[in-house]
C-alpha cells in the first residue's frame, strides 16, 4: 500500500510543492540571519519558530488534504475496502507516508539555516535549546498531520481542513502575545509553547528559555489524546467496514 501511496503523491505533484516550500522557508531564514546585524542565535532561533507556526500548519493542511481527497473523488474508500484495506487502515498509511515527508522536511528546514548560521558567524549557539525545539516540533507536525487527515476524511470539501489549518496558523501566531495559562488549553499554541526563545523585558532582546515541566506535561497529554483519538478514529472506520 505504502508503494501505492507513493504513486499517488507523484501524480498529485505534491514532491515540487514540499520541495518548494521548503526551499523557500531555508532562503527566507538565511536571508533574514544575512540581513540581521544581531547574529545572536536565540534570535534566530524564535524566528524559525514564528516562521514554522504560521506556514507549516497551513502546508500539511493542504498537502493531507490533497491526498485524501483523491479517495473522495476517485473511489479510492471503496476500491481499497474490496481488497482489504479499510478506510482505518488507509488513513494509517497516508499518516505513514506523511511522516517519511515532514521528518525530513522539519529536519531540513532547520539544521540547514542552522549551519549557515555557524558558519556565518552565529554566537550563542545552545544545542540543547535547539534539540529540544526539533524533537518537539517534529511531534507537533506529526500530531497536526493526523487531526487534518481526519478532517480531510469526514468532510469531501477539502476547504473544511484547509480552512482549519489557516485558522490554526493564525491562532498559532496570536498565541505569540498571549499569557501561557491561557495558551495551554490552545492545541495550536504549542507552536509558540514548546520555543525555548522569547523576547527579555530585562535585556529586550531575544533569550532562550525553558518552557518549563508543565508545558511538557500539557504537551505530553495533547500528544496522548490526539494520538489516542487518530487510533480510536481509523480503528472505528475499520470496525465499519468489517
Amino acid at each position: 500500500m505504502i508503494a501505492i501511496e507513493f504513486r499517488k503523491l507523484h501524480h498529485l505533484k505534491i514532491a515540487p510543492m514540499v520541495l518548494g516550500m521548503l526551499f523557500l522557508l531555508c532562503l527566507f531564514n538565511i536571508g533574514s540571519f544575512g540581513a540581521s546585524r544581531i547574529k545572536d542565535l536565540a534570535a534566530e532561533l524564535s524566528g524559525i519558530g514564528m516562521i514554522q507556526a504560521f506556514l507549516v500548519p497551513i502546508l500539511i493542511a493542504t498537502i493531507t488534504t490533497r491526498i485524501v481527497e483523491i479517495e473522495h473523488s476517485g473511489g479510492g474508500w471503496r476500491s481499497f475496502s474490496l481488497i482489504g484495506a479499510p478506510p482505518g487502515t488507509l488513513c494509517r498509511t497516508k499518516f505513514a507516508i506523511l511522516t517519511i515527508i515532514l521528518i525530513p522536511f522539519t529536519l531540513v528546514e532547520i539544521l540547514v539555516p542552522l549551519a549557515f548560521y555557524l558558519s556565518a558567524g552565529g554566537t550563542n549557539f545552545k544545542a540543547s535549546a535547539w534539540v529540544s525545539y526539533i524533537l518537539c516540533v517534529i511531534i507537533m507536525n506529526l500530531l497536526t498531520c493526523m487531526v487534518h487527515i481526519i478532517l480531510a476524511h469526514r468532510y469531501d470539501n477539502q476547504l473544511v481542513s484547509i480552512g482549519v489549518g489557516t485558522l490554526g496558523a493564525f491562532i498559532a501566531m496570536f498565541s505569540f502575545l498571549l499569557p501561557k495559562y491561557i495558551t495551554r488549553f490552545i492545541p495550536w499554541a504549542y507552536y509558540s509553547l514548546i520555543l525555548p526563545a522569547t523576547a527579555s523585558s530585562e535585556t529586550h532582546s531575544l533569550v532562550y528559555t525553558n518552557p518549563g515541566i508543565l508545558t511538557y506535561l500539557c504537551f505530553t497529554t495533547l500528544t496522548i489524546l490526539i494520538a489516542g483519538g487518530f487510533y480510536y478514529h481509523t480503528t472505528q472506520l475499520n470496525k465499519g467496514e468489517s
